[in-house]
């Protein structure tokens, strides 16, 4: 648009000075001199803004996190029309009339697990004519963590109770049987709810009273072919699945150890250990 009216002045002129015409030649002095003043209010369209990161989500390799950001002015007036965008992610515009702030929200694409490290954040307006852009480019800190991405695998377990060798396994206090969960693999067969299954084709398991809670434990080691990426990603599902299913688990990486345990907490910790396994101390 700049360009384009700049081309428009310039015809103008020639006409002026073609046709000796005052008028034309007036009117395109009076356009010309729109530009200093659009400079001056489209920088000030941006200036005194401040944008901060209310927050932001953690989520798994191949998601977008959604990020909450605030805009705000440091003084009384008004900013209209201005863009905000991410590589990759989607736009938000912002207004501020009456409102001194104003919250939108973007979502970024991720590729890699570790700490959440966007590019820059890309802000534009064009208020108020609309052929004057004046531009930032923000660096903001995320607190965001990417896990690696959730992959089905063959259950990683060493030590899972239900085999009959395993020399961490309870022993039953009573025959009574005190409810039912979904099966797991590594349960022993002994245990399953055959009935239960010929009636609706679910597998369960039957828990009898004084039985402690089932614990599993996650093996890095135990993960069967693929590289660094494809044990974790594993790992990563299996956590997701025993917590949901209410198990206390554990898990044993080379370079740590997570105890038995279970809980949001608990879930939690260990996909951090995941995502920052094997990376720079930076990261």
């Amino acid at each position: 648009m700049g360009i384009l009216f700049s081309i428009v002045l310039i015809l103008l002129l020639l006409m002026a000075i073609n046709y000796q015409n005052s008028m034309i030649f007036a009117y395109t002095f009076f356009l010309s001199s729109l530009f200093p003043v659009a400079i001056i209010f489209t920088f000030r369209n941006l200036e005194g803004l401040v944008v901060g990161v209310s927050s932001c989500s953690s989520v798994f390799v191949g998601e977008s996190a959604k990020i909450n950001l605030v805009v705000s002015r440091n003084d009384l007036r008004q900013r209209q029309q201005i863009h905000f965008k991410w590589p990759g992610s989607n736009a938000a515009n912002v207004n501020l009339l009456d409102n001194n702030q104003d919250e939108i929200e973007l979502f970024v694409p991720t590729a890699r697990r570790g700490v959440l490290v966007p590019q820059r954040l890309y802000l534009h307006t064009r208020y108020p004519l609309g052929f004057l852009r004046a531009w930032s480019w923000l660096r903001l800190k995320l607190d965001a963590v990417v896990f690696p991405k959730p992959i089905e695998g063959e259950l990683p377990v060493r030590n899972a109770i239900g085999d009959d060798s395993d020399k961490t396994k309870r022993p039953v206090h009573s025959d009574e049987i005190s409810g039912f969960r979904a099966y797991i693999h590594g349960d022993s067969p002994k245990q399953i709810a055959w009935k239960s299954y010929a009636a609706t084709g679910e597998l369960n398991v039957k828990q009898f009273e004084g039985n402690e809670a089932k614990e599993l434990w996650l093996d890095f080691n135990e993960v069967r072919g693929g590289d660094l990426e494809y044990k974790l990603s594993v790992l990563c599902y299996w956590v997701l699945q025993l917590d949901e299913k209410g198990c206390r688990y554990g898990l044993s990486l080379p370079d740590q150890t997570f105890d038995f345990n279970t809980g949001s907490q608990h879930r939690h910790k260990i996909l951090r250990a995941l995502a920052f396994y094997n990376l720079p101390v930076s990261e």
